[in-house]
């Protein structure tokens, strides 16, 4: 399976950073794809380049992702 790339509005990413999934993404990537704790994603705002991240915190209704490294667009 190619990894997932998720749309997401990034003010000041910076390696490390955890943040929240938006809720769409989360129902797509958790319900449907079964994404479970450490699996990588790539986030991406559309701008500028995307994220190497893993999917953290992984509950019922909500996950966040941890950013890992910039790939310039």
């Amino acid at each position: 399976m190619a990894t997932p790339r998720i749309l997401m509005s990034l003010t000041t990413p910076s390696p490390g950073a955890v943040l929240p999934l938006p809720e769409a993404a989360f129902r797509h990537l958790v319900p449907v794809l079964r994404m479970k704790d450490g699996e990588p994603v790539v986030v991406f705002d559309g701008q500028s380049g995307e994220w190497r991240a893993e999917l953290l915190d992984v509950g019922k209704r909500s996950a966040s992702v941890r950013l890992l490294g910039f790939d310039a667009a």
